[in-house]
């Protein structure tokens, strides 16, 4: 079950479904709405956050049937594809990719997508939130993100590999605008 928060406006045009960033909740993208002032906003927090912490991140392993859902749930209160955009930054970013890879082999592609700083794929993740953090210890970052990988893959029941925003990304047909920023 997913907590949705929804902005209403007046005579909007579509609606934005906002995706935040690792480590974020519902509201870290809430200031993009600023941006976007002819769109209603609907905005979750990720399983493996906050409202059920024993299911671990997964940039995307299963987050991405969190956005499948809530795409799905605006198609049922009246809101088609044709009107729907996702917005996420960072991990929000790779998860709207491989959401939209999944939902186009279900159906028609949906308005658009709005994503800033998207990972390319798990271990380029892993590698990039690590690097310089371990100080004389970075010799033993790649064996950490290696088991970490297996290991989160083995609890929340996915394969790592399969977690490819760069691949989901090839023969898209929903329009993609990619912003580049500080992950």
């Amino acid at each position: 079950t997913l907590q949705v928060h929804w902005l209403h406006r007046p005579r909007a045009e579509g609606v934005a479904v906002l995706l935040h960033g690792f480590g974020d909740d519902a509201l870290g993208t809430a200031p993009r709405l600023r941006d976007l002032p002819d769109l209603e906003a609907v905005c979750f927090t990720f399983r493996g956050r906050d409202l059920v912490p024993g299911t671990p991140s997964t940039l995307g392993g299963h987050e991405r049937s969190d956005v499948a859902a809530v795409v799905q749930f605006l198609e049922a209160k009246g809101w088609p594809r044709s009107r729907q955009v996702l917005v996420g930054v960072s991990q929000g970013a790779g998860v709207a990719l491989l959401a939209l890879a999944d939902l186009e082999r279900q159906g028609a592609p949906l308005a658009g997508a709005l994503l800033e700083s998207p990972f390319m794929d798990l271990r380029d993740a892993a590698r990039h939130h690590l690097r310089g953090t371990l100080g004389p210890f970075e010799i033993l970052a790649r064996p950490a993100e290696r088991i970490g990988l297996w290991r989160a893959g083995r609890m929340a029941g996915f394969d790592p590999d399969a977690v490819s925003p760069l691949r989901a990304s090839r023969g898209l047909r929903t329009p993609v605008a990619l912003l580049a920023g500080a992950a």
